[in-house]
């Protein structure tokens, strides 16, 4: 019974890491592109990194768990 309840815990696991790597990916892309979109020139070499990153959080925090929050 107890090795059940690990295989299913570990599955979810599994599935919670995949959404969030997805989530990061798509987020990651998005935020660039907004970063991109809404700066100018020189602005866009930290603007879009920053972008990434912060959409990378956002879109695994959205996928994993759900809620849309920074940390």
């Amino acid at each position: 019974m107890a090795e059940l309840m690990d295989d299913g815990l570990q599955q979810q696991q599994q599935l919670q890491q995949q959404r969030c790597n997805t989530g990061r990916l798509l987020g990651g892309l998005a935020g660039g592109g907004i970063g991109y979109a809404s700066s100018r020139g020189d602005g866009r070499t930290w603007a879009v990194p920053l972008g990434m990153l912060l959409g990378s959080q956002l879109g695994c925090n959205a996928a994993g768990s759900g809620r849309v929050g920074l940390w």
